[in-house]
């Protein structure tokens, strides 16, 4: 089976709106076995890269991925991180509400980590498909035996080929106003509106491990319940979490409600939070930049955050480490995949 991308390209734009959005449309293909090739074709030029190779291939299904990846599609990038690509084949549902209660499939990590559900590769993490080239969460994945033919089946085999189809966004910038009620608000093809709002603002960091891999003022991971951002330098863990409400209301997520290294966030117009566009699939991946809008007038890099520190972005200790004799208090957190981002806010 071939598939034409080209004539996908065509009707995704037509029927969904955030693909008038992208300006190239690719395809990660991973052979899985050893020593097998991991390859980035660019769709419209026909150019191949080669990135990689497998040191170790995935033999099993994943029964339960992780809590959020329930809420992402089937046969998709369910998380596009630094630290790892998580892929799902299949959803299970509670069989009375058909709510779904968890999802199974299988990751695709670098050189640094390896497990029983993964296939590991000899890229190191935060680089290539773990930053630049990652795949954002929502792309599709096609499975491809060993004779070239797509079987979307909810399992792998040795020698098959994992071909995920992805679009790279264009320039956008997300602004999340640091306060309780604090609207959030993207940008993109010139188009600046409101989306959601902030239900709980970050006041401090916590200890994620992922992020020794991301370095600080980087979006470290995303998925359907979470964008990740990091605080610390690399080698060192530090960051926060930007969570949606209802998978902040989950009974194993107890500890984020009043925890000061997680903003709670929720889109308007009643719309599902978890798995949304474009906080939670479709335009964030690894390494985007994050800015921070400070109350003295500076928008730059966060001061580099190590640890747990729960009052980290409280005026006692921003006022200290600008070095201020009035309060100075975080006021916007920005997260943008614009290259010049930076300088375009130091010109503002």
């Amino acid at each position: 089976m071939i598939i034409n991308f080209r004539k996908i390209y065509f009707y995704f734009i037509l029927f969904f709106p955030f693909i008038s959005s992208v300006i190239s449309a690719k395809s990660l293909i991973i052979e899985n076995k050893v020593y097998g090739k991991v390859y980035l074709v660019d769709e419209i030029t026909s150019d191949t890269i080669l990135l990689g190779n497998v040191i170790s291939p995935v033999k099993d299904i994943n029964p339960f991925l992780f809590e959020a990846s329930k809420w992402g599609r089937d046969f998709s990038v369910v998380a596009s991180s630094v630290n790892g690509l998580h892929i799902k084949l299949f959803t299970f549902f509670e069989s009375k509400s058909k709510e779904p209660i968890g999802a199974a499939g299988f990751s695709i990590n670098p050189k640094e980590i390896s497990s029983q559900y993964s296939i590991q590769t000899d890229i190191p993490a935060g680089t290539e498909i773990f930053l630049k080239n990652a795949p954002p969460v929502n792309s599709l994945i096609f499975i491809r035996d060993e004779n070239g033919k797509i079987i979307n089946r909810k399992f792998i085999n040795i020698n098959d080929s994992i071909v995920i189809k992805y679009f790279e966004p264009k320039n956008y910038t997300i602004r999340f106003e640091n306060c309780k009620g604090g609207g959030i608000f993207f940008e993109n093809d010139k188009k600046y509106h409101k989306i959601g709002s902030v239900i709980q603002p970050i006041k401090g960091i916590g200890r994620f491990p992922g992020t020794k891999y991301a370095p600080s003022s980087s979006v470290r991971a995303n998925h359907p319940g979470v964008i990740c951002i990091s605080t610390s330098p690399l080698g060192e863990i530090g960051g926060f979490q930007i969570i949606p409400y209802e998978h902040s209301q989950e009974p194993e997520l107890k500890y984020v409600p009043n925890n000061p290294a997680y903003m709670i966030v929720k889109i308007d117009n009643n719309k599902k939070t978890v798995g949304s566009t474009p906080l939670f699939a479709d335009y964030i991946i690894p390494g985007d930049t994050v800015l921070f809008n400070f109350s003295n007038g500076e928008i730059k890099e966060c001061p580099k955050f190590i640890g747990k520190i729960d009052d980290a972005f409280t005026s006692p200790i921003l006022s200290k480490i600008f070095n201020s004799n009035t309060p100075v208090f975080l006021k916007e957190i920005i997260i943008s995949n614009e290259r010049n981002i930076t300088r375009k806010f130091a010109k503002n």
